[in-house]
């Protein structure tokens, strides 16, 4: 005897189940995971920081040792310094008296290292803001630091010790050094894939 569907005496049909056959047990057709890799990823969702922007932080950093041993080196050469910045005004001036020209000196070598210690904190502080992804802060560094390095230049022209050369005069070393470190980190800030990354974290903001 057949039984039709349907009929009576058919056993109901077994409902489908698309999921697991019994508990524990994993899907046949798993549901895509995100994907974790690529360079625009990271755990906080921050763009990863690329090359240019990691060496200039680094370039910066060698920048601020240079202009700590350049100013240092400004604090220990100071009786020179001034006995040399005293010897011109008497040079320029024949009335002004030696203990005048000494003092005028003596204030003159500490403007300079003064204005060495604050350039290098205000270019601290924009180093760690720029490494932290500020691109104000980048723009401001770029601005300071190329005006900086021309300002060094002239710096380690004027306080460079008559009859002396170059490589035997470690401040000057310690200036120009900071000047080009300067400069190099300033251009690697201004390359198209440093402008990229800025532009995506102030995004990700």
């Amino acid at each position: 005897m057949t039984v039709e569907p349907g009929s009576p005496g058919e056993p109901p049909a077994r409902p489908e189940v698309s999921g697991p056959a019994f508990p524990g047990a994993r899907p046949a057709t798993q549901p895509p995971r995100p994907e974790l890799t690529g360079e625009a990823f990271t755990a906080t969702g921050r763009p990863v920081t690329p090359g240019s922007v990691s060496a200039a932080v680094s370039v910066w950093v060698a920048s601020l040792a240079s202009g700590l041993l350049a100013a240092g080196s400004v604090v220990r050469a100071q009786p020179h310094l001034r006995d040399q910045f005293a010897a011109e005004v008497l040079e320029r001036d024949a009335t002004v008296s030696a203990a005048t020209a000494q003092h005028a000196a003596s204030v003159l070598v500490w403007v300079v290292v003064g204005g060495l210690a604050l350039a290098w904190l205000v270019h601290l502080l924009l180093v760690v803001r720029t490494a932290g992804g500020h691109n104000a802060a980048r723009w401001v560094l770029v601005v300071l630091g190329l005006l900086g390095a021309a300002l060094l230049v002239v710096l380690q022209d004027v306080i460079a010790a008559p009859g002396t050369t170059l490589f035997h005069d470690l401040t000057r070393l310690a200036l120009l050094a900071q000047a080009t470190c300067a400069v190099v980190g300033s251009v690697l800030l201004l390359a198209p894939s440093a402008s990229r990354y800025f532009k995506a974290v102030r995004l990700a903001r």
